[in-house]
């Protein structure tokens, strides 16, 4: 699925059970309602949205630069769903997952397509440019809507660096990965 694409298949990610941990505590900020709006920036293969989607009620989004990734979402979503066309409980979450194809640093605000700010965010930004983590920043501060952000570099080299504003540190979690090298 991945042919003529310079996209690694796995280039690092939370295992389940520290993603399940993230989840935990963005659900102590509101991710558990069906206002909330999760976010994953560079969601790559979508695991940690759908993991969102189905822990939560939340809507739950899946941004990526690499089209072959934006591509595999899709058809993954469009394959559970007819696998699972009987089961009202699975597409009732599928129905609030959604993958976009989206250049990180040319995003403004963060909103769904209606126009409503997301509120919870997400994002392995260990392998983003220093350019994009900064253009991330910008845009999260245009997002009046922004509640939580779990972010994968520390916050002095990043968030104190590129300036996010109005957050404090609510939580420090240990995650272990996979794939990152």
């Amino acid at each position: 699925m991945l042919a003529d694409s310079n996209a690694q298949v796995g280039y690092g990610e939370a295992t389940q059970a520290s993603m399940g941990t993230i989840i935990n505590v963005f659900k102590q900020y509101g991710l558990d309602s069906k206002d909330a709006h999760f976010v994953d920036i560079g969601s790559g293969f979508g695991k940690p949205v759908f993991h969102a989607a189905i822990s939560t009620k939340a809507r739950c989004y899946g941004i990526e630069l690499v089209e072959p990734r934006v591509e595999y979402c899709l058809k993954m979503v469009e394959k559970l769903t007819q696998e699972y066309a009987n089961e009202s409980v699975v597409l009732e979450i599928l129905k609030r997952i959604e993958f976009t194809r989206v250049d990180a640093g040319n995003v403004h605000r963060y909103q769904n397509r209606g126009g409503v700010d997301s509120t919870h965010f997400y994002s392995f930004n260990w392998v983003m440019s220093e350019d994009d983590n900064r253009a991330i920043v910008e845009a999260l501060n245009q997002t009046t809507g922004f509640q939580i952000l779990g972010w994968c570099c520390n916050e002095k080299t990043t968030i104190e660096k590129f300036g996010l504003k109005g957050v404090k540190l609510v939580d420090r979690k240990q995650a272990r990965m996979v794939g990152s090298g």
